[in-house]
């Protein structure tokens, strides 16, 4: 999975019983943003912008056999947010994410 431009990548069997893992997965998991339109997927922050997801993996009755989590690196997301601090003023990067369906919109 690494070679192919996951940063880590770890299968579990349906017990949660880790059969493969490759890479090493980011550390900072409190820093990041869920993507709710697409479930169990998150940007992370950890020195750079990381995209991670789990899925689950089905037969083909569609019972769960296990599951899969990717980390993969944004260097395109990250160099833009670097690029905000090069321009000597002071500013927001903002990186936003719609709320979960059905929780309050607030605005502050």
């Amino acid at each position: 999975m690494t070679k192919i431009g996951f940063s880590a990548a770890v299968v579990y069997d349906k017990n949660g019983n880790l059969l493969s893992q490759a890479g090493r997965f980011s550390e900072k998991q409190t820093q990041s943003i869920p993507l709710n339109k697409y479930s169990n997927t998150s940007i992370i922050w950890d020195g750079q912008f990381i995209l991670r997801t789990s899925k689950d993996i089905l037969d083909e009755e569609q019972r769960r056999i296990g599951s899969i989590t990717t980390e993969i690196i944004l260097p395109k997301l990250t160099r833009r947010f670097s690029e905000i601090r090069s321009i000597g003023k002071t500013g927001e990067f903002i990186l936003c994410a719609p709320p979960e369906e059905g929780k309050k919109k607030w605005l502050v």
